[in-house]
């Protein structure tokens, strides 16, 4: 049996980059504000300070990796929320490169992270998300999920690790690597 490299991956919204949820709900017309042209809502997002500080930490220590879902529809929005995110993400993370530990991808996270590693996922590659979603398939593909509860989302909702609000970077810092 070979000892496979522990690996973390984070989500971006809801945990890098703080969610705000009136921008998921029909604001503008018949459309949600994320999903309207032009407004570029992925470029003006409000950094998570605390969880940023926390994974550059982490990054001299383990590979890191930013995994972050675009829409595949319409072709030009979907390009808009990629170049947003990519701006946004080398902004507020600069000690990332963004050319190797940031993706916008429009797969399950299980699934590119495997296709990176050229591997199974395994209980050494660990998650961060605010969303279910990615966790539980995460977790089923055979890596780590660790939910990021950020004020807005639930902790009896998954019964795996969890990142607490109340935690400072090196609080983070700590949790990850004895994961």
């Amino acid at each position: 049996m070979t000892d496979t490299q522990k690996t973390l991956w984070s989500d971006e919204d809801g945990v890098i980059a703080i969610y705000e949820h009136h921008a998921y709900r029909n604001v503008i017309g018949n459309d949600t504000l994320f999903m309207t042209p032009g407004v570029h809502y992925f470029k003006t997002l409000k950094p998570d300070t605390k969880i940023i500080t926390a994974y550059e930490l982490l990054n001299k220590k383990l590979p890191f990796h930013v995994l972050t879902n675009v829409l595949t529809n319409p072709e030009t929005l979907a390009s808009e929320h990629i170049s947003d995110k990519i701006e946004w993400t080398h902004e507020q993370m600069p000690f990332i490169d963004i050319n190797t530990q940031f993706s916008a991808i429009q797969i399950p996270k299980y699934k590119f992270a495997q296709s990176l590693l050229g591997r199974p996922l395994c209980k050494k590659d660990i998650l961060v998300s605010d969303f279910n979603n990615d966790l539980i398939p995460w977790e089923n593909a055979g890596g780590c999920g660790v939910k990021y509860l950020n004020g807005l989302n639930s902790e009896e909702s998954f019964s795996g690790y969890k990142i607490y609000p109340d935690w400072t970077p090196e609080d983070i810092e700590k949790f990850i690597l004895t994961l």
